[in-house]
């Protein structure tokens, strides 16, 4: 599995788990959780196609796709605001679940980086 699929995963799967766990604390905060959730999972997913064709461009789509970059943590910024100053989802619970993709990050670079053996420690020694 490449290391960017995992990660996805990952991310997918803390959304979930999150979001199932902050029900057992109420509906309100579940609901909060859901829509944090929600916004990481979609931010972790165009952060990903951006970052695979700025990896691929050119120097003049390099420039543009970073412009694009920033101007998608603007959006982000300012969805997680408008949601939260509708004061209908719970801010403990949106908290919750937008940390889905902090903890999605960390853990499945994590386990990559455990699971990938070392390239010195991997080939065998020369036989004379």
């Amino acid at each position: 599995m490449r290391t960017i699929d995992r990660i996805t995963t990952y991310v997918a799967a803390f959304g979930v788990l999150l979001s199932v766990l902050a029900f057992f604390v109420s509906t309100e905060v579940g609901i909060g959780a859901l829509a944090g959730a929600s916004i990481a999972i979609g931010d972790w997913l165009f952060t990903r196609l951006l970052g695979a064709k700025l990896l691929a461009a050119g120097d003049r789509g390099r420039t543009v796709l970073s412009l694009a970059l920033v101007s998608k943590m603007a959006l982000v910024l300012g969805a997680c605001g408008a949601v939260l100053w509708t004061n209908r989802i719970s801010p403990l619970g949106f908290m919750i679940g937008i940390g889905a993709m902090v903890l999605g990050v960390i853990v499945g670079g994590l386990h990559e980086s455990l699971s990938t053996p070392d390239a010195a420690l991997s080939t065998p020694p020369e036989s004379k």
